[in-house]
């Protein structure tokens, strides 16, 4: 890449970003970059989109994404290579995206990042007491799960 493409490869704010090549299990995954941190610079490998006017990013990231875990995506790429797949830009344009009214949109917008939240927090929990776990000794685990506890 030469310096002066540099610019037009940085990802803004509520760009949604597709993995165009990728193992058949991450190939269409799909998030919408919320601008930060900035100065970030997306791969060849991801289709960069940008929403228009009737159709909200947050939304169609969601749309995306619900299709990338549903499968719909690993189903129609292609590639040579059984451990790595391809969409296209061409697939994603052609893809009809349901629109529905603004205020539809931001209310799956907002809670798609309510239940992210809520899956932060639950990680950081899960994450907390794994360490406390791990803490233990092992004697006093073979203990708790022989039921000598």
């Amino acid at each position: 890449m030469w310096r002066r493409d540099v610019p037009d490869c940085i990802v803004s704010p509520d760009e949604v970003l597709v993995a165009r090549s990728n193992t058949p299990e991450l190939v269409g995954r799909a998030s919408r970059f919320e601008g930060e941190p900035a100065g970030v610079v997306a791969s060849d490998l991801t289709i960069r989109i940008r929403a228009k006017d009737e159709l909200l990013p947050g939304f169609l990231s969601g749309y995306l994404s619900f299709l990338y875990v549903t499968g719909y995506w690993k189903e129609r790429s292609g590639g040579a290579s059984g451990s790595m797949k391809k969409i296209t830009r061409e697939q994603i344009q052609t893809e009809l995206i349901p629109v529905p009214p603004k205020a539809t949109q931001q209310e799956v917008d907002a809670r798609i990042k309510r239940d992210l939240i809520d899956a932060r927090q639950l990680r950081l929990l899960i994450e907390s007491r794994l360490a406390t776990i791990n803490a233990l000794p092992a004697a006093l685990l073979r203990r708790a799960f022989s039921g000598e506890l």
